[in-house]
């Protein structure tokens, strides 16, 4: 064999060599959507810098922001946000891990709600991305994110789930880094209404309640109040022939039970909301706290404007411990009470009483039961029952009732 030749076998047998080894390699080393499943999207998000989140979509934008260490929603007049779901959302952010990498092109970044408005296929809203920014101080970019559609899975045919139920979605650090992770992130809402903290703000127990008074309605002023001896709410006067409603009582004394709001006013609204002749709902309770309820007009969406203050009256304050024989221990021990009462009520009053809130009707109407709405007629007495007369009596009774025909005595 001529050296030309020898040379050429050998330099293809390296070449075969070389390809076998790079084949192997090739198919052990793991593909690039298999090496991101399991890594963190936001590895170093400093989570305690985060100030503000600003969340933005065709639909609108949300932002909430920390001040003089506050969570609050600016576009609320600065009503506190619920921190809980703010906290949640940080969280599950620095959290997030990929479940694999997506390989798309900049033209199908629209198929999974993933594109800018500068991106093909971005003429639909439904084709644009939700993109959640996290600012520092000085507005800061801490972090960003594309949030796109849910990754949808099938539900079994029992479950009565057409269209199976969201258990990922996919999302983006930038056009070119796609990925599917297995949280939704529901929280990262594009609506300012939904980051208000209206979680029962104001939560009155309605067997705490020792009077209420309303004015301003058209069925009465009203006056309920719970007897010295015990008892429940009663009226203090009821036309002759009427009873109380027992049913329509409760409403009104549950009215401030879980009390929750739709939406804000502007704090700086007008007389025109009608709180220059208002319903006013009035509830004071064993601790002293006096609830004062101010209701105004409704508004075109019929939702009713209303003012909340509370104060505190000492003389309604009943102390919940237990007497002794000492006295000076026992007045101390009141006035403990009594300050610790006073002071949550101030509280309560500073954070609820600065806004204009706006309540469904249905919410409203259990504050605006006049005198009228809480009597019923009495039931008429029930009729006597009829005499039986003796004509209806049996026929053995009738026998009773004959007198005795003398029969011959019959002797033995």
């Amino acid at each position: 064999m001529k050296a030309k030749q020898l040379g050429i076998l050998v330099v293809v047998a390296v070449l075969l060599v070389g390809l076998a080894v790079w084949k192997n390699r090739k198919e052990t080393r793991p593909s690039e959507a298999q090496a991101a499943a399991g890594k963190l999207l936001l590895p170093d998000l400093p989570v305690n810098d985060v100030e503000r989140l600003v969340i933005a979509s065709p639909s609108g934008t949300a932002v909430v922001e920390r001040a003089e260490g506050a969570w609050r929603v600016p576009a609320k007049f600065g009503f506190p946000a619920g921190f809980t779901k703010i906290r949640d959302l940080i969280r599950k952010l620095a959290d997030l891990k990929a479940l694999q990498r997506v390989q798309v092109s900049a033209n199908q970044l629209a198929g999974l709600h993933l594109a800018l408005p500068c991106d093909p296929g971005a003429a639909s809203a439904d084709a644009l991305a939700t993109t959640l920014t996290l600012q520092g101080k000085g507005g800061k970019t801490l972090a960003a994110l594309r949030l796109g559609k849910n990754r949808m899975r099938s539900a079994p045919a029992e479950e009565g789930m057409p269209g199976g139920y969201p258990d990922g979605r996919y999302v983006a650090t930038d056009k070119d880094h796609v990925f599917l992770v297995g949280e939704t992130l529901d929280e990262a809402s594009t609506a300012d209404k939904d980051w208000m903290n209206t979680e029962a703000f104001v939560n009155v127990d309605g067997e705490s309640v020792t009077s209420i008074d309303v004015a301003g309605t058209t069925n009465g002023a009203v006056h309920l109040e719970r007897p010295a001896t015990g008892g429940d709410l009663t009226l203090k006067t009821i036309p002759a022939g009427k009873e109380m409603d027992s049913a329509k009582v409760n409403r009104l004394k549950g009215a401030l039970a879980y009390l929750r709001f739709d939406d804000l006013a502007d704090p700086k609204i007008a007389a025109d909301a009608g709180f220059d002749k208002p319903v006013t709902y009035k509830s004071v309770t064993k601790k002293g706290e006096v609830y004062t309820i101010a209701l105004g007009k409704f508004d075109k969406a019929d939702k009713r404007y209303a003012k909340i203050g509370v104060s505190f009256d000492p003389a309604a304050f009943v102390s919940s411990a237990p007497a002794t024989t000492n006295a000076a221990a026992d007045a101390a021990t009141k006035a403990t009470e009594l300050k610790k009462a006073e002071e949550s009520a101030n509280a309560l009053n500073e954070r609820v009483s600065p806004w204009v809130y706006l309540l469904d009707r249905y919410v409203t109407e259990s504050m605006t039961l006049g005198a009228d709405d809480l009597v019923a007629n009495k039931p008429p007495p029930p009729a006597p029952e009829p005499k039986s007369e003796t004509k209806d009596k049996p026929a053995a009774a009738k026998e009773e009732a004959t007198p005795a025909v003398n029969k011959p005595e019959v002797k033995p």
